[in-house]
């Protein structure tokens, strides 16, 4: 058999994709057992985690040429994937939890019962081993092989191996023990032979290697290969042509770069037999892009339009373009716009350029652009960067930089660095950080050694440090343990304290007990508080209530309500009930207004009247907090949205509550927004003490939104009383934001009282902002009393800053004593400040008694001195 490691390097090192899909059919079985167990059996995320693997084994061969036994880096990388894919599945699963993992194992084994207890158990154990342990369990019990074929593999003889095993066995069997799975090393073995591995479903081997070699195309060959592709079969005209073109159709273009190349031979070995399409039309017909778009069947349309192309020069393909870009069919003409713009880039890239700046529409705009550059980058990297620095857009200028020199860094990343480098750093500094994490980052993931030791040698300069931690992240993403020794060597201060917080933040997701231990032995206080803080976050993503719990014993400060806040928001995702437990018992105070805000906005989408009960209890028998109230509203705003009328038998069932009326008029304002007859019916229906008033009010506040006249009208047949005087002054205040002539004229009807001093004093304030000079003649007009003082008071405010002397005057003029004395000390105190002289003869002037004067003029003499 041809051992792993040359078969890898026929396909990295020559593109054999026979060779890749071998090593696919060998390990197949192993990484979607691996997958299946950490995924709790879910079979569809396990295939998922199953593809990543492999795509990444293609994008790695490279490096892993030389690694000493593959099979160890694939359960590595398949526990890494598993973790990851479990985080982002967590929302949408959260309701699936129950069944998915009740899904039994069907293992026919006689030893099934120990295997259940092993199972959830296993991969972590392996996991914890040391490398040369872990590989003879992976080859011995996940490969099945023999103890020659492991001591073959290893480089030892076959009892070095046996011993080996048997050690590495009796390693498992402590860590079991250790869990409460007490079990001797010899039925373990058994166990472990029997269970380890189930086979894969058929079909998935063929379907993993295709999919990673298509992904993974550009990491192996630039991208150029298409275009090159394109126009070899530009030159053909048979059926081979039209397969091919229906590979194209069904699937992304950027990854069929190798199955193309595969197909240029045969399509340029054979001959065609002219244009269907002109055959159609006839001999004499000259065949048009109109012509071609009018073809039914998408392939022969495509190798129409490649026919047509193949004989222009740039002018005519630019001219193909911009028939394409006016014609009717939209959006259904990329794959034939990216065909055209290709063939274009190649007889003149700045003419391909050129036109995809033109386009007027935004999207279509960046969209040709991102096909052009993708393919630019592989054809000549340095000038696609250099023409991405010209575009004018700043930041679709970075975007399609990022994207050529990432482009760049997945299949050469040492020029992908020689390119950032050849970047003129004083025009470029705001976006080189952006670029730096883009090569760097990708790097790592596939090199994380050389992309260390590159970042290590860049000039001690900001882009330096930057690249080094853009190392630690991706490396810390692929390889937490390893990301963590290597931050070790790192020079002490903030560089390493970075890709320390890195790599412990990742590798707190697979083990955060490991992650604690070693940020306990940090000897700086502040530091093992920032980490301790970042494990606590990332545990809180994998297990949110256990780090909860460790984080309320062991993390105090800033610190500690940082990684409970970031952990609330993950448990309000997997386990509400909890989080809504928890914040009971919290203290009132910002953090617990974020946790409410939190777990509110994640459950009132499909529990909102569970959510608004939640809410009402967490208040008690006390108004609500503002940020309790605001998730209320929030709810009955989307509740109402969707059906009014069960929204509003639900707020009914609050009376009592000391929300209700609140939401009542929000209900009311909501409903009345979109119908606003039955919301008036329905305001109307409510009984005095059951939330008549809030809710007449809020519907005509919707009401006189659109049309003050109207809601007027409505507001006018409410039978008098205190519900009638409030909506009064809504409308009022409502109307006088288009017309405060209208609303002031208003204000005549509304009865003495709050509801009118307060509609007088908004009314006001909107006039003035509108015409001062009017509005102020109108306030002269009031008759003395709470309601023109209140309207004095916004003059004052309006001029007091600017004509300090009038707004003294108008504050001479208010009724109320109490109110006039603040308004008048006010004034002097930032009178004073300008003009302190102006300031004292005003107030000698006045009628003030000597001791209202005295208090004054002390006021001024302070604030003179200062």
């Amino acid at each position: 058999m041809v051992p792993d490691n040359l078969l890898l390097r026929r396909y990295a090192e020559e593109g054999e994709e026979e060779a890749f899909a071998e090593l696919v059919h060998r390990y197949v079985d192993m990484v979607y057992s691996i997958a299946l167990r950490l995924t709790q059996r879910d079979a569809p995320l396990a295939q998922e985690v199953s593809q990543t693997v492999f795509t990444d084994l293609a994008r790695k061969a490279r490096v892993l040429v030389g690694h000493p036994t593959l099979s160890g880096w694939l359960h590595t990388s398949t526990r890494y994937a598993a973790h990851k894919a479990l985080r982002g599945e967590q929302r949408r699963r959260r309701h699936e939890q129950e069944a998915s993992t009740m899904q039994a194992n069907d293992s026919t084994t006689t030893a099934g019962a120990d295997w259940e207890q092993l199972q959830p158990l296993l991969d972590e154990a392996v996991a914890d081993l040391r490398e040369k342990d872990r590989d003879v369990v992976v080859l011995r019990f996940f490969q099945n092989k023999s103890h020659r074929e492991i001591g073959d593999a290893l480089g030892l003889g076959e009892e070095a191996a046996r011993k080996r095993v048997d050690r590495a066995l009796e390693k498992l069997r402590s860590h079991f023990a250790q869990r409460s799975v007490a079990m001797a090393a010899t039925p373990l073995a058994a166990v472990l032979a029997a269970n380890s591995v189930q086979a894969a479903p058929a079909g998935l081997a063929a379907s993993f290697s295709a999919q990673a070699l298509a992904v993974n195309a550009t990491a192996l060959t630039a991208p150029s290969i298409l275009s090159k592709a394109i126009l070899s079969i530009m030159k053909t005209k048979t059926a081979v042509l039209i397969a091919a073109l229906a590979i194209i159709a069904t699937i992304p273009i950027v990854v069929q770069h190798r199955r193309i190349i595969q197909l240029q031979d045969e399509l340029t070995a054979k001959s065609g037999k002219g244009s269907a399409a002109a055959t159609r039309l006839g001999a004499n017909h000259k065949v048009t892009l109109a012509d071609i778009l009018k073809i039914p069947d998408h392939n022969t349309r495509l190798r129409e339009l490649i026919d047509l192309a193949s004989g222009l020069d740039a002018a005519g393909v630019r001219s193909l373009l911009d028939q394409l870009a006016k014609s009717p069919f939209g959006s259904d003409t990329n794959i034939e716009e990216s065909i055209l713009l290709d063939r274009l880039l190649h007889m003149d890239p700045q003419s391909a350029l050129a036109w995809s700046q033109a386009l007027v529409n935004s999207t279509q705009r960046k969209q040709a652009l991102d096909t052009l550059f993708s393919t630019w980058a592989g054809m000549d990297p340095a000038a696609a960067l250099n023409a991405a620095g010209q575009i004018n857009d700043a930041v679709l200028r970075k975007t399609l930089q990022n994207d050529v020199l990432t482009d760049v860094a997945n299949y050469d990343p040492q020029k992908a660095l020689g390119l950032l480098q050849s970047l003129p750093e004083m025009n470029q500094s705001r976006n080189l950080r952006n670029l730096y994490k883009s090569v760097f980052t990708t790097w790592a993931t596939l090199d994380s050694s050389a992309a260390s030791a590159a970042a290590m040698k860049l000039p001690a300069t900001r882009m330096r440090n930057f690249a080094i931690q853009n190392v630690a992240n991706g490396w810390a993403e692929a390889d937490p343990q390893g990301a963590l020794a290597w931050s070790a060597t790192l020079p002490a201060g903030d560089l390493r304290n970075g890709a320390q917080s890195a790599a412990l933040a990742n590798l707190a997701q697979l083990d955060a007990q490991a992650a604690i231990q070693f940020a306990s032995n940090v000897t700086s206080i502040q530091q093992k508080n920032a980490d301790l803080a970042t494990i606590a976050q990332s545990w809180g993503q994998s297990d949110p209530s256990a780090a909860l719990t460790w984080t309320d014993q062991n993390i105090s400060g800033q610190a500690h309500d940082a990684a409970v806040q970031s952990i609330l928001g993950q448990l309000a995702l997997t386990d509400p009930s909890s989080a809504q437990t928890y914040i009971g018992q919290m203290a009132d105070g910002p953090l617990r207004d974020q946790a409410i805000t939190q777990v509110a906005l994640n459950e009132a989408d499909s529990n909102p009247q569970e959510t608004l009960s939640w809410l009402q209890s967490i208040a008690g028998t006390s108004t609500p907090s503002t940020a309790v109230m605001a998730q209320m509203i929030e709810i009955v705003n989307d509740m109402a949205s969707v059906d009014p009328q069960t929204t509003a038998n639900y707020v009914q069932s609050m009376q009592g509550q000391p929300a209700f009326n609140r939401l009542v008029g929000q209900l009311g304002m909501n409903w009345a927004s979109v119908d606003s007859q039955a919301a008036l019916t329905w305001a109307e229906s409510l009984p005095a003490n059951g939330g008549y008033a809030s809710a007449i009010q809020g519907v005509t506040a919707a009401i006189a939104i659109e049309n003050p006249q109207l809601a007027w009208n409505d507001v006018a047949q409410i039978p008098p009383g205190e519900a009638q005087t409030q909506a009064m002054a809504v409308v009022a205040i409502k109307w006088s934001a288009q017309d405060p002539v209208q609303a002031a004229q208003a204000l005549a009807s509304i009865p003495t009282g709050t509801s009118l001093n307060y509609a007088t004093t908004n009314v006001a304030k909107s006039w003035l902002a509108m015409d001062p000079t009017a509005a102020s003649a109108w306030v002269n007009t009031l008759p003395a009393g709470d309601a023109r003082d209140g309207a004095v008071a916004q003059i004052i405010n309006n001029e007091g800053a600017n004509s300090p002397a009038a707004a003294f005057n108008w504050a001479l003029t208010i009724n109320n004593e109490g109110t006039q004395q603040v308004q008048l000390n006010n004034l002097v105190q930032t009178w004073a400040k300008r003009d302190p002289a102006a300031a004292t003869a005003a107030v000698k002037s006045t009628n003030l008694s000597a001791q209202e004067q005295t208090l004054l003029l002390n006021t001024i003499q302070k604030q003179s001195t200062k």
